[in-house]
């Protein structure tokens, strides 16, 4: 179903992870996104990401303290695995801006 929503024909989408890479300025509190996905697809695989880690857990992980965070999301379209880089140190911090981006960011 994704593979169609996102206009792949299924023999790209074996082969292809899609990217979306958001930057977060906190104290302008702006959002910079960047992806090769549909515009009118992102709110939604942003949701399915934000979705997928509820119950992983709690993170004790140390915040680390910046005042610029990035977060690179790839969705394997063969399996609709996520795979994630951040530098925000926790996965609680990573997800919250991710949540604030949601709500907020003009993405489409």
């Amino acid at each position: 179903m994704r593979v169609a929503l996102l206009g792949l024909k299924d023999k790209e989408a074996m082969s292809r992870r899609l990217n979306l890479t958001v930057t977060y300025d906190v104290k302008a509190d702006t959002f910079v996104v960047n992806s090769d996905i549909k515009p009118e697809m992102r709110r939604e695989v942003l949701a399915d990401f934000i979705r997928s880690q509820i119950g992983a857990g709690k993170d004790d992980t140390p915040v680390v303290e910046r005042d610029v965070y990035t977060i690179k999301l790839q969705l394997d379209l063969s399996d609709d695995t996520f795979y994630v880089e951040h530098d925000c140190g926790n996965k609680g911090l990573r997800d919250g801006i991710l949540m604030h981006v949601l709500e907020t960011a003009q993405m489409d």
